[in-house]
C-alpha cells in the first residue's frame, strides 16, 4: 500500500527474511540478486540498523562509479534512515552527502547506539573494500567492476 509521500509500507517477504538473517548472523556471502525484489531497498534498511542500534560500526558501499553509488544512497539508505522517527534515529554528527556519520542523542547517560556509526560510498580500488576497517562492505554490481571481477573469479 502506497502511504502518504509515495512512500510504500515494507513488508518483508521470504526471501527478504533470509537477507536480514544473513546479515544478522553476520555471514560473509556473495549474493547474486535478481532485479524487482526490494533487495537493494532491504539491505539499506539493514545498514541504517547496523548504524543506528551498533557504535562504532562503519558500513562501506562500493559501486562501479561515484554518481550511481550517490544515486542508491539517497534512494535506499539515506531516505530510509530520513523515515525514522525522531525518537528513534541518532543523531546526524556528519553528512557530506558520501558519508554519513551518527553522533550521540544528547546528555542521556547509557543512550550512546549509533555513536560513532557511520555509511561511506565509495568506488573502486584495491584498498576499497578494506580500507578502513569496515564491519560490512556493499558491492553493487561486483561483475562490471575489473578489479573485483578479477578477485571474485578466483573464488
Amino acid at each position: 500500500a502506497v502511504i502518504k509521500g509515495g512512500w510504500r509500507k515494507y513488508i518483508a517477504t521470504p526471501c527478504h527474511e533470509i537477507i536480514i538473517y544473513m546479515f544478522d548472523c553476520g555471514y560473509s556471502s556473495l549474493m547474486g540478486k535478481p532485479r524487482q525484489i526490494a533487495a537493494t531497498s532491504t539491505i539499506g534498511l539493514i545498514s541504517c540498523k547496523n548504524i543506528m542500534y551498533k557504535k562504532n560500526f562503519f558500513i562501506k558501499f562500493i559501486t562501479e562509479d561515484k554518481e550511481k553509488g550517490l544515486e542508491i544512497y539517497r534512494d535506499k539508505i539515506q531516505a530510509s534512515f530520513s523515515a525514522f522517527p525522531d525518537w528513534m534515529a541518532p543523531l546526524v554528527r556528519n553528512y557530506t552527502g558520501s558519508h554519513l556519520v551518527l553522533g550521540d542523542k544528547g546528555d542521556k547517560k547509557g543512550r550512546d547506539e549509533g555513536v560513532g556509526s557511520s555509511i561511506l560510498v565509495d568506488t573502486p580500488s584495491i584498498t576499497a573494500i578494506a580500507g578502513g576497517s569496515p564491519n560490512i562492505s556493499l558491492v553493487d554490481e561486483a561483475p562490471n567492476i575489473d578489479i573485483f571481477q578479477k578477485t571474485f573469479t578466483k573464488i
